[in-house]
């Protein structure tokens, strides 16, 4: 017998002198030196996701190790039940330590090293799907539209639409229209 890839042959599924029918498993046949590890990520992450990602996994089996991988195909559809996106990824296990079948916990990077802006969750006012911040400028509220991003401990992302320095209104936003007189308040 003559396998397609080089591997690790498992416990043999058939005993000596047995007569085997043509596609009957003889044994498994595992190849370790690169595992694939299949994982969900939920939809609201779709935007962020693409091949090369790094992530990190985990084992029960050896605790305070980390195996480091790489994403490197996403299914294209939306798995209807669970709301997710299934991801795989790749990782090297050149001492052979990671076997198939292993649960595994993976930490998938979004975004590495990449500066973020975030205002205060109540700061951001919504009319239909748009949302918007006021901040002043010359003493006058301005109101500014603004493309959001992920929520973070009350607070949530502007990935577009408000310049690092902006002073932004954080208290009284809805009772103000554009253009009204504001007073900034130091301290609180």
């Amino acid at each position: 017998l003559i396998a397609p890839f080089a591997g690790i042959v498992g416990l043999r599924k058939v005993s000596v002198g047995e007569v085997v029918q043509p596609g009957q498993p003889l044994a498994n046949l595992e190849a370790v030196d690169r595992l694939k590890v299949d994982f969900r990520i939920p939809e609201e992450f779709a935007g962020q996701l693409h091949p090369g990602q790094s992530l990190q996994v985990v084992v029960d089996a050896f605790p305070g190790r980390t195996f480091a991988g790489e994403v490197y195909a996403l299914d294209p559809r939306l798995d209807d039940q669970a709301r997710a996106i299934l991801l795989r990824g790749r990782l090297a296990n050149p001492d052979g330590m990671l076997r198939p079948g292993m649960f595994a916990r993976l930490t998938l990077v979004l975004s590495a090293g990449r500066e973020a802006l975030f205002v205060p969750e109540h700061a951001v006012t919504g009319l239909g799907s748009r949302q918007f911040v006021f901040v002043v400028d010359g003493g006058k509220a301005v109101q500014r539209e603004v493309k959001i991003g992920a929520h973070k401990d009350g607070a949530v992302e502007i990935l577009d639409g408000l310049a690092a320095d902006a002073a932004v209104v954080v208290d009284g936003q809805m009772k103000l229209r554009d253009g009204a007189p504001v007073a900034v308040k130091n301290g609180g």
